[in-house]
């Protein structure tokens, strides 16, 4: 039996377990993603398993039942987070990062928070903002983001002239832009 899943987040299917012919389980995450190599492979073993060949209904199907268990692992994390109740949002950037402690200050660091879990639950949702965080080497400004995005934080792009800079960029903006899609066709 396949367990494929659909991740919202990465937009792209995804397994949580073993696959019959690749003969091994997931290693040390949750999950894995499903290879171009696996479809072929997925034909395969369903034309020799249950000698159903018809490559396009198996596909099909895969999608379907990715779809039917989707995820959003970082909407996961934070509702799995437990909640102390201490007021610290409006004030992270200036306990944290040393900034000025203002009422604008505050105001963004509030906005900018909340902006970025909206965008969670309402994918594509109106935020014409953009945060920019500046401090000298050690300030702290790369760490923060890094707590606050966990295992979703990537700073591995050194720099923006090059090819892959565009790749990446286009990986985040499909990223940030597929909900919106899906929001589309769900209105549709």
């Amino acid at each position: 039996m396949l367990y494929n899943h659909y991740d919202a987040f990465g937009n792209t299917e995804v397994i949580c377990r073993r696959l019959p012919w690749r003969g091994r389980e997931c290693k040390h995450e949750e999950y894995e993603p499903w290879l171009g190599a696996d479809d072929k492979c997925m034909e395969h073993w369903f034309g020799k398993t249950y000698d159903i060949k018809a490559s396009a209904t198996i596909k099909n199907a895969f999608t379907e039942v990715a779809h039917l268990n989707r995820f959003h692992p970082t909407i996961e994390y934070l509702e799995a987070q437990q909640c102390d109740r201490k007021p610290r949002v409006d004030r992270l950037f200036v306990d944290y990062l040393g900034a000025a402690d203002t009422d604008y200050v505050r105001e963004v660091t509030r906005k900018m928070l909340v902006a970025a879990v909206k965008r969670l639950y309402e994918p594509g949702c109106k935020f014409d903002y953009m945060l920019v965080l500046m401090g000298t080497q050690g300030a702290g400004t790369s760490t923060i983001i890094q707590m606050l995005a966990q295992r979703w934080f990537s700073d591995s792009l050194k720099r923006f002239d090059t090819k892959e800079a565009g790749e990446h960029a286009l990986e985040e903006y499909e990223r940030a832009f597929s909900g919106l899609q899906e929001t589309l066709e769900v209105l549709d």
